[in-house]
């Protein structure tokens, strides 16, 4: 869990922007999270101190509803259940945010190790827009 003495030491926000802009290369690497929230809390972190976003909105990826997609529910799977349901050992405590973030790698390098791309679940997007708006 995250502590008071974690964020009082932790690095300021445009460094944290700084290493993201490392190890970015847009249209070639995932902002990955379980859920859409992750990208529109580092926007709101730009606009409020006033710098840009490293990461394009193109280049984000819900896992969570890639997995939905996958699976054909209608429904999101939480991401303690996905972890169950895909038999991987989970760390820490669910719903804090770096043991939220380690939990969705496992999930996403499982389903690569399965065969799954990003790419599908772009396709299908593409795909199930291009249906809605033809129909």
């Amino acid at each position: 869990m995250i502590t008071e003495e974690d964020m009082e030491t932790a690095i300021d926000f445009s460094d944290m922007l700084d290493n993201i802009m490392n190890l970015y290369v847009p249209g070639k690497t995932y902002f990955v999270s379980w859920g859409d929230d992750d990208y529109d809390v580092v926007a709101q972190g730009c606009a409020r101190h006033a710098l840009p976003n490293p990461v394009l909105k193109d280049d984000c990826l819900d896992l969570a509803a890639a997995y939905k997609l996958m699976k054909g529910d209608r429904n999101t799977t939480g991401l303690m259940k996905a972890a169950e349901e895909l038999n991987i050992a989970a760390d820490g405590y669910w719903h804090t945010a770096y043991d939220d973030a380690v939990n969705t790698s496992k999930i996403l390098l499982k389903l690569i190790d399965d065969g799954w791309k990003p790419e599908h679940n772009f396709a299908f997007i593409e795909e199930a827009f291009s249906w809605t708006t033809l129909n």
